[in-house]
């Protein structure tokens, strides 16, 4: 998939439980106070300043906002996607999204309604599901100023003088549901107190037009047509760029445990298992289960959890006995009450030979990931860089011993495309192309 990911810290824990409420916020809007040529920004208020791309001083993002409210005469939306990660389970209680009005000159929220749908996939593809919500429910809460302006570009191609016309104004809303891991689209649509009809402006990243995995869409709903939120770009001979809607998702992981990481390494004929909570609730502990075909697992040990903490934990297991070949190895949080959730699947092979290394699965599904066969310490790192030379993610290694070591890709968040995985072992490079 994608994206900036902007996690709030915790902020408060809901009573009777040690479940902690969480902000997740899907793309950034603010670029600080003070514009690109220096203007400062009112006090106590951020400008949401349009950008061009690090190094190119010709074209700059012309779009400040698009159409996705509903009103006498017209009925748009907008949508965007999100992702609850493996190994949680999300209670969301709240969506909010940011707006502006044009010349909008009053105190109080602007907005009196808010509509939304989760769907199981691209709400414009056929096969894709609303799961949750509709676009006759007001879920509306609460408007606040959020604080910023939103302005052109002050730079490029030439200097804008930044106005007071585009205060942007955060709206809360209110939801109920619970969703396990996996890939999801929201889709919402605003109403203007009076009619007045309203926009929402796509993210701002300082030094970038958009991102090559953003993908935000336009809904006119009532001819059903779907289309990219694309901003043309100043001058119009600029070329196009598809954008990302900033959101947040207020929830909480209700699942009993947290996984912050599950890795192993093959030494000496031996899987050593190593992972990593950040989260436990009632946490019984865990079933470490192995499969020669990464279908059928069969439990090998069991490693007790710590009850209740929300600290990080670290635990270990020693699979003394591989078999011969490929290794695949998974764990089973189970909870006091029974419940239990699997983490990702991790593969270590029981061969000792020369250098070799290899990236599977290939086409990735979800993450991806590397393995690497050291007959001899070495220092290891690894970077994924997208086609047109974007680094994706990189993990330092550091010296690692003799032996067989399985390392994430993290493409869970990345977009469908083409991929290079570069290895580096000492000063050397392998590079290898994986597809998502």
């Amino acid at each position: 998939m994608k994206k900036t990911l902007l996690f709030l810290t915790t902020i408060f824990l809901i009573a009777g439980t040690n479940f902690a409420q969480t902000v997740y916020r899907n793309a950034p809007l603010s670029t600080g106070n003070v514009a690109e040529d220096g203007t400062l920004a009112p006090s106590g208020y951020s400008w949401s300043e349009l950008q061009h791309n690090a190094g190119d001083n010709t074209a700059s993002n012309n779009i400040l906002a698009f159409t996705g409210s509903y009103g006498t005469g017209f009925n748009y939306s907008v949508a965007d996607n999100f992702s609850v990660p493996v190994g949680e389970e999300w209670s969301i209680t709240g969506f909010n999204t940011y707006v502006l009005l044009v010349d909008y000159a009053g105190t109080t929220s602007p907005i009196d309604q808010l509509h939304f749908r989760i769907f199981d996939g691209p709400p414009n593809l056929p096969g894709s599901h609303i799961i949750y919500g509709d676009f006759t429910t007001n879920r509306y809460s609460n408007g606040v100023d959020s604080l910023m302006y939103r302005i052109g570009n002050t730079v490029v191609p030439a200097r804008t003088t930044p106005v007071f016309d585009y205060k942007i104004w955060k709206v809360e809303g209110t939801a109920s549901v619970i969703l396990p891991a996996g890939n999801y689209w929201i889709e919402w649509q605003t109403h203007g107190v009076g009619g007045l009809i309203n926009y929402f402006p796509p993210a701002t990243i300082k030094g970038s037009r958009g991102d090559e995995s953003y993908n935000g869409k336009q809904h006119n709903v009532t001819s059903n047509a779907w289309t990219d939120l694309i901003d043309g770009g100043n001058p119009a001979s600029a070329p196009d760029y598809i954008q990302d809607m900033p959101f947040e998702i207020v929830y909480t992981n209700t699942l009993p445990v947290t996984f912050k990481s599950f890795d192993g390494v093959m030494q000496n004929g031996q899987s050593l298992l190593k992972w990593t909570t950040t989260n436990e609730i009632n946490n019984k502990g865990f079933d470490v289960e192995r499969s020669t075909d990464g279908q059928i697992f069969t439990p090998i040990g069991f490693v007790a959890g710590q009850n209740s903490s929300n600290v990080e934990n670290n635990y270990t297991y020693t699979d003394v006995k591989p078999v011969n070949g490929v290794n695949y190895y998974r764990l089973k949080q189970i909870d006091n009450d029974g419940r239990f959730a699997y983490s990702s699947i991790i593969q270590l092979k029981n061969v000792i030979a020369d250098f070799a290394w290899s990236v599977y699965p290939n086409p990735v599904i979800n993450n991806g990931w590397m393995q690497v066969q050291l007959p001899n310490a070495a220092k290891v790192s690894v970077q994924v860089v997208s086609s047109t030379g974007t680094l994706i993610s990189m993990t330092d290694k550091g010296t690692l011993q003799t032996g067989t070591y399985s390392i994430p890709l993290n493409l869970d968040k990345a977009a469908k495309g083409i991929y290079i995985v570069k290895l580096i072992v000492d000063n050397k490079t392998y590079s290898k192309t994986i597809v998502k």
